[in-house]
């Protein structure tokens, strides 16, 4: 395949819960039985044509960047990641030559949809390629192909769940071309994966400091400075990835975290919305939205985002204990 074909992905996200007997397993099982399991699963297609690509790399992410699975797509482009938890996650796409495509995914025990997504490339930093007519990114033929081909040893070391392994790898990559951010973005997440928070918010410090507008690298960066109690560099840093993606919802997640826990309730009240608008499948910032009105004392608009969350996710794991304040604030309000 052609580094600089132009790329069109469409990811057909399949989100399914089994379920044995009852949410929790009982005490003392007959039998074999089950386990509960909840899975993502989907197709990639590339071109305008939206052809079936087999043997594309696909990797499955916890929401902070960790590597938990991954596989090739199939024949037909299928692609399936099983036995999973409740939480948040990110599937990326990769494919040597083309950006990475992410998707973030929210699964919970019994849910059951479907969501196809179009990710085209972007139009920002591109350069008409003369001899094919397709684009390639500025930055990525900036990038020298002995760095970029340690940066990919790295990445197949990471996936495969060798995190000690990749480290030399990614550095090799960034002796080769000091410039490379994403190369300090995943050096940090192989150190995140071994618990090693030091080396790993220094990596995450040179990839802003190469490159300012590295949203990932801004938001990761809040989050550790937030883990380690820093709010006030955490907050500096998050606002930074807004910034420099205001339409990235996890970045707007991350900065009304960060303010809630410094106590700053409208603000962090505004990006929660902000980040519920860039990704209404997100239960996480509709429910940060519920509970920074409640914070705030405005229990007659909390009840009516309580409503409408219990109503779009009548089956999340905290259903019953929402359900429970959602009784609670209609008997305080009721005159």
């Amino acid at each position: 395949m052609s580094p600089f074909r132009a790329l069109t992905v469409v990811a057909i996200l399949l989100f399914s819960a089994g379920w044995a007997h009852a949410q929790r397993p009982p005490r003392q099982p007959q039998g074999p039985q089950r386990q509960e399991s909840l899975s993502i699963s989907g197709r990639v297609l590339f071109d305008r044509n939206l052809k079936e690509m087999p043997s594309v790399l696909i990797k499955l992410l916890t929401s902070f960047g960790m590597p938990m699975q991954q596989t090739f797509t199939r024949s037909r482009g299928e692609f399936e990641f099983r036995n999973l938890r409740p939480g948040q996650y990110m599937v990326e796409v990769v494919e040597e030559g083309y950006e990475v495509a992410r998707q973030t995914v929210e699964l919970a025990f019994g849910s059951r949809r479907g969501v196809m997504l179009l990710l085209e490339p972007t139009t920002q930093a591109r350069l008409k390629h003369p001899d094919t007519g397709s684009t390639v990114s500025a930055q990525e033929l900036q990038v020298p192909r002995k760095a970029r081909k340690a940066f990919l040893k790295g990445l197949r070391e990471l996936e495969n769940n060798q995190p000690d392994r990749s480290v030399p790898h990614f550095l090799k990559a960034i002796e080769r071309y000091p410039d490379y951010d994403e190369a300090f973005v995943q050096l940090a997440l192989a150190h995140l994966y071994q618990q090693q928070i030091e080396p790993a918010q220094d990596a995450l410090e040179k990839a802003v400091e190469t490159n300012p507008k590295n949203v990932r690298a801004h938001t990761l960066l809040g989050r550790v400075y937030r883990e380690r109690n820093e709010l006030e560099k955490a907050e500096h840093e998050l606002k930074a990835a807004v910034e420099s993606g205001p339409d990235d919802w996890l970045a707007h997640l991350e900065l009304a975290k960060t303010l809630t826990a410094r106590q700053e309730y409208p603000q962090a009240e505004e990006h929660a919305r902000k980040a519920h608008e860039l990704n209404g499948e997100s239960e996480i910032a509709h429910l940060l939205v519920y509970d920074l009105l409640i914070q705030q004392r405005e229990y007659q608009t909390a009840l009516t985002e309580l409503n409408n969350f219990l109503v779009l996710h009548p089956d999340h794991p905290s259903a019953g204990r929402l359900r429970v304040a959602q009784e609670k604030l209609r008997a305080a309000l009721d005159p």
